[in-house]
């Protein structure tokens, strides 16, 4: 007994026209056979055709930059010939509203480091720092300079606001780093995506918010004091906040915060590279004044 698969008939083909007023939108339409890899663009005369086709049902979509204009069920058993009218009205692309309530600013696309990930990372520069966060990497120039690279923008790409201030003074070069002092900051975040525009056209890869520590509302002297070092090029780091609120006028407060870091070559375990030692001194302080309504810093 021999058995024998049924094969379908193919080397069908279909010949269409499009039917539409303006001859200039045919530079973007296209006929597709849905999950079958076949197509075809229409020509300035409305025509296409579609070869090679076997007798079966296929589901055909007329497309307009992306967009499904139409679209038929149909069952080829044979060379076929097809017309489509297409209202002008279908290609105009709707319009968008975008709505915001002022003063309401919801950003969804903000990552901030936690606590213990800051914790983690003193003693490192906020490019370092940055790595931990989703979709940042960091652009590297020697053992000592790091800046972020966010959806692979950088440099003028990548606003660096620094309570509130925008930090501009290392952005121009991949041979240049944000000269800010991690130490100062309370809270570090990034904001990747569409939110980022509302921070201006230098933001378009993303925004960096370093946020300052705010100072203890109880009246007294508070510090901290950290200490850190690396075996690797035998560096040191030494970091000391101080926050002052008055007794007497509760509202006058004051901090002065300070750090260092010292360190020589880097090595290897056969050799030391040259030109990688480190010597870096920040400084910091500010005097506030807080009322229930308004307050100066």
């Amino acid at each position: 007994m021999n058995a024998y698969a049924q094969q379908e008939p193919c080397g069908f083909h279909i010949d269409g026209r499009i039917n539409v007023k303006s001859i200039e939108t045919f530079k973007s339409l296209n006929v597709v056979l849905v999950n079958t890899g076949k197509g075809a663009v229409v020509s300035k005369d409305g025509l296409f055709r579609i070869n090679n086709l076997c007798s079966k049902t296929y589901l055909l979509q007329i497309r307009y930059f992306g967009a499904t204009l139409s679209q038929d069920t149909l069952f080829l058993s044979g060379d076929t010939t097809l017309t489509y009218q297409i209202n002008p009205k279908t290609l105009e692309l709707d319009s968008v509203e975008v709505i915001a309530l002022k003063n309401n600013f919801n950003i969804y696309s903000k990552e901030e480091l936690s606590i213990e990930q800051l914790d983690k990372s003193k003693g490192l520069s906020l490019g370092a720092m940055l790595e931990d966060v989703n979709g940042v990497r960091t652009l590297k120039t020697g053992n000592s300079i790091a800046k972020p690279i966010i959806h692979g923008l950088h440099s003028n790409r990548v606003l660096v606001l620094n309570n509130g201030i925008r930090q501009e003074g290392q952005q121009w070069g991949a041979e240049h780093a944000p000269e800010i002092d991690p130490f100062v900051s309370n809270s570090i975040s990034v904001i990747k995506g569409a939110n980022s525009i509302k921070y201006g056209f230098d933001a378009i890869g993303g925004v960096v918010l370093v946020e300052p520590k705010k100072i203890s509302d109880s009246a007294g002297t508070y510090g901290e004091l950290n200490l850190i070092g690396f075996s690797n090029g035998r560096q040191g780091v030494v970091s000391g906040t101080v926050n002052i609120r008055s007794k007497k006028v509760p509202a006058l407060s004051f901090s002065l915060q300070g750090s260092m870091k010292r360190g020589g070559n880097y090595h290897t375990p056969t050799y030391f590279l040259k030109n990688t030692g480190i010597k870096e001194y920040n400084f910091s302080s500010s005097l506030n004044w807080e009322k229930r309504n308004y307050g100066v810093q």
